[in-house]
């Protein structure tokens, strides 16, 4: 593989299919990445795994490039790093791809990169770094001689105790432990703990106590979150019990929020739970992030938000565990209905159970010790068969949807613009024109449009940068199979790895629109098809101009015209074609208009001496 990532030995295997000359490369491996600080990975600051799946069907005749860019992939990791210098990485790929934490059967090189010039003011402060492990404690024996006010150490926090009691060598009571990045001195009750004579907490657990519980979200694991529960936590967290306008001497219970300024929006990270034992300390949190672009929910008329929330964050005085970096995912796939047959549905997080690593993050938040920092996207749009149909390979329609896929960072909740990763489609109505698309944007901005868009001539809508919707800049058309192209035996065919438009006489166009109201855009191209090229049943033609044009999903006008010659005579005729939707809207009806071209032809040279015949 490149640059000695990929193993060496074969990773893809071919099955044969229930046809002949038909086969499946399949691609079942995990792989884990890590990022170290030094060449032995002795100090490990970040590691990912993920499931690598890839199953394609292809024939002796699949384009190479093509079966290529279906196998490998462009992964992309984003990384927080606590300094500038340089950073050693490698992929392991594990024995047993169902078993995050099976060994590797082989190793890529060890490459590194190094972080220049200084750290950008975005990233995480210095003392907000740190390990969140506290040393192990080797006095375990009990004394049953604290008293209130008296300081006890749990882990790396410091308790003072308000009451105790004692049940043998076990105590009882509540507490106050101060936690700096949060600004404030949390409200603590213990049961059954039991304390050294050096005042070390070794043995039990210590918990936030709870100022309401009336709405706080259930986090088991991940958790699965009612986003009307997390909503009401936002709107109590923000009532007042926010970190930024906290006195560190006022004793606080949980909800809590850590609440943060970014671009502009001030976006809070509800922590709901918190335990403090003698190794280590957690938290569990969640966060509504809101989504304005969305139709607003039909309950209630309120902005509808995502929901996400984690516990077993480690967490030390200053900050999140190791690198200072904390997740809220993404529980569960969420879908919203966007438009009429346009939906939007969300990934979800997935955790191996049997580690608690993060195989495939999904949609999720990440924050640190100053509070949010980015929501990291990763979801498709659907669109319905009443809008948009999907071709398949021999040109009949598929029982998919049409779908693009999207993965993106955002830091503002109006700012969401991001490329689409677009099916081939059919629009409903037009049949047997297949589109291609070849770059494409999801714009949920209010701030900006894509670059370079360019709205359709006899578009009505909003054509400021308040316009949402999907831009498709750049795609390929496949006019309908009654425009036949002259392949001679051995050629390859014009539309490459392209295998919808296969066959098929291919036009090039750019700008089309989907929002709320359906597709709107132009077909329109010159000199599409020489006369030698075209095959029209029996008759060779010409397709010398084309426009289509189409508003909101429906057919507006469109026509054709060029030459076509019969093989029962040389003569050439010119026709014209004007297109129109037919009465069941189930596709396009042409109207001929087919007339004999001038029998006589005049060479340029002898029309400029006047050589014209004078009749």
């Amino acid at each position: 593989g490149q640059m000695g990532l990929l193993p060496s030995s074969e990773i893809i295997r071919a099955l044969k299919g229930s046809q002949n000359n038909l086969f499946k490369a399949e691609v079942l491996e995990r792989y884990r990445l890590e990022v170290a600080r030094d060449i032995n990975f002795d100090s490990i600051v970040s590691q990912q795994t993920a499931l690598f799946k890839v199953e394609e069907f292809v024939t002796p005749s699949t384009n190479l490039n093509f079966l290529k860019s279906r196998i490998y992939r462009d992964l992309t990791q984003e990384l927080y790093v606590p300094d500038t210098g340089q950073y050693f990485w490698r992929v392991h790929w594990l024995s047993n791809p169902l078993d995050t934490a099976s060994a590797p059967y082989e190793t890529s090189a060890v490459l590194r990169f190094r972080i220049n010039g200084a750290i950008a003011a975005d990233t995480i402060q210095g003392a907000c770094v740190a390990d969140c492990n506290a040393p192990i404690i080797t006095d375990r024996n009990p004394v049953t001689t604290v008293v209130p006010e008296q300081l006890l150490k749990v882990g790396k926090f410091n308790m003072k105790v308000q009451t105790i009691t004692y049940l043998g060598p076990m105590a009882s009571g509540t507490g106050l432990i101060a936690v700096p990045f949060m600004n404030t001195t949390i409200k603590v009750k213990f049961n059954d703990i039991f304390i050294n004579a050096q005042g070390e907490v070794y043995q039990g657990l210590v918990a936030a106590s709870y100022d309401t519980i009336g709405f706080m979200p259930n986090i088991p694991g991940l958790g699965k979150l009612a986003i009307n529960n997390v909503e009401q936590l936002m709107d109590y967290v923000k009532d007042g019990r926010e970190t930024s306008i906290f006195d560190p001497s006022i004793p606080m219970g949980l909800p809590l929020g850590v609440d943060k300024v970014t671009d502009g929006e001030r976006y809070t990270v509800a922590v709901v739970g918190m335990t403090f034992a003698p190794e280590r300390a957690t938290l569990a949190a969640a966060l509504a992030f809101p989504m304005p672009f969305l139709p607003p929910r039909t309950s209630d008329g309120k902005t509808q938000h995502l929901g996400l929330g984690a516990s077993d964050i480690c967490f030390h005085p200053n900050g999140l565990a190791g690198l200072g970096i904390g997740g809220l995912y993404l529980a569960e796939p969420v879908e919203f209905d966007y438009a009429p047959g346009q939906f939007m549905k969300f990934k979800n997080s997935i955790i191996d159970e049997a580690t608690g690593m993060v195989a495939d993050s999904g949609t999720y938040v990440s924050w640190d010790c100053e509070g949010f920092r980015a929501l990291h996207v990763s979801g498709e749009v659907s669109f319905s068969k009443e809008l948009l149909e999907r071709p398949t390979k021999n040109g009949s329609k598929s029982l998919k949807d049409v779908r693009a896929r999207f993965k993106f960072t955002v830091r503002r909740s109006g700012n969401w613009l991001a490329a689409l990763d677009f099916d081939p489609f059919m629009i409903k109505g037009i049949d047997d024109w297949n589109f291609v698309v070849q770059e494409a944007t999801l714009d949920f901005s209010d701030l900006q449009n894509p670059a370079s868009m360019v709205f359709p001539a006899n578009y009505a809508g909003d054509r400021s940068v308040l316009w949402n919707g999907f831009h498709l800049k750049s795609l390929k058309v496949g006019l309908p199979r009654e425009f036949k192209l002259r392949i001679q035996e051995g050629e390859p065919d014009a539309t490459g790895k392209d295998s919808v438009l296969i066959d098929r006489v291919v036009v090039p166009i750019a700008d089309l629109l989907i929002d709320r109201t359906g597709i709107s855009g132009k077909i329109q191209a010159l000199n599409v098809l020489q006369l030698e090229n075209g095959v029209m049943g029996d008759w060779a033609f010409s397709l010398d101009t084309l426009g289509v044009e189409f508003v909101s999903n429906s057919f507006t006008r469109g026509g054709f015209n060029g030459k076509i010659r019969t093989p029962l005579t040389p003569t050439l005729f010119k026709y014209s074609s004007v297109l129109s939707q037919s009465s069941d809207s189930s596709g396009l009806r042409y109207a001929f208009n087919v007339m004999p071209m001038d029998t006589i032809t005049v060479p340029l040279w002898a029309a400029k001496m006047n050589l014209l015949p004078t009749s």
